[in-house]
């Protein structure tokens, strides 16, 4: 398994699912986390301290993903925080559990 000590990772959109599972393994390896969550605040909280049970540093930023200046606010955040981003992991976005068939191209805008 890969080391992640001393090493820092920002996760857009990792409260949930996909990227909840991202932000436990970049904890899980030894790296401080920053991970941003749109609107779930108890999945955010659960993520948190699920994460932080592996000892590293953790932080959850609510964030507006269409937002362009909080992206440069979470950035900013994660350069004065760590001084330097190792990782970076963008898994924003809707599961629809349909077949291409059942799906409108609405549901992919």
């Amino acid at each position: 398994m890969c080391d992640l000590q001393q090493k820092s990772a920002l996760v857009i959109g990792g409260s949930r699912a996909l990227g909840a599972a991202i932000t436990l393994g970049y904890a899980g390896r030894g790296a401080d986390v920053v991970f941003t969550y749109g609107h779930h605040d108890d999945e955010a909280r659960k993520t948190t301290h699920k994460a932080q049970s592996y000892g590293g540093r953790v932080e959850a930023i609510k964030h507006d993903v269409a937002d362009n200046y909080a992206d440069s606010a979470v950035l900013d955040t994660v350069q004065n925080r760590y001084a330097r981003l190792d990782n970076l992991t963008y898994v924003v976005g809707d599961f629809h559990r349909a077949s291409l068939g059942e799906s409108t191209v609405a549901e992919f805008d």
